[in-house]
């Protein structure tokens, strides 16, 4: 037996009822997630907050580079990632803001802040690092530090 509409056979009894129960699940779950009815640890991994972390430091390497082609310099130790939106002294060249759809310098997803160090006489080399979970430099797994510097290298020490 097919359906007037189409020339699909028209589904059991069965299969409706399957049917039905997976939709109206589905819209269960919908709901559940959108009123907060789940814990939080069932609705993220502690490693997204890994890979958000890294998202961000790539976001601010890539300002502090276009910070440094404008200006002929990376952001000095004291102005920090602060610079990339609105520098205290403008320097020569400056067209931020580098960073986008924020005003603040963002925290890292474990509430941090994330810290902007100058190596070596200005222009040589910079590097950004959050400390993790812990907060604190050091510590493996979700505490281990993840760290960006001036080449681009990625290191989870």
């Amino acid at each position: 037996m097919s359906s007037i509409l189409t020339d699909q056979p028209i589904p059991s009894p069965a299969a409706r009822l399957l049917l039905i129960a997976c939709v109206t699940g589905c819209q269960m779950l919908f709901w559940a997630e959108l009123f907060g009815f789940f814990p939080r640890s069932l609705r993220r991994t502690p490693w997204v907050r890994v890979a958000a972390a890294q998202t961000q430091i790539s976001n601010f390497s890539r300002a502090v580079r276009l910070f440094e082609r404008d200006c002929g310099r990376p952001p000095t130790s004291t102005e920090g990632l602060e610079a990339l939106l609105s520098p205290s002294r403008r320097p020569r060249g400056w067209r931020g803001p580098y960073l986008q759809y924020t005003t603040i310098v963002p925290l890292d997803p474990w509430k941090h802040r994330y810290v902007y160090r100058l190596s070596g006489p200005v222009g040589s080399g910079w590097t950004v690092v959050c400390w993790g979970a812990d907060g604190r430099p050091g510590g493996s797994g979700l505490d281990a530090d993840l760290t960006i510097a001036a080449g681009w290298q990625w290191s989870a020490q």
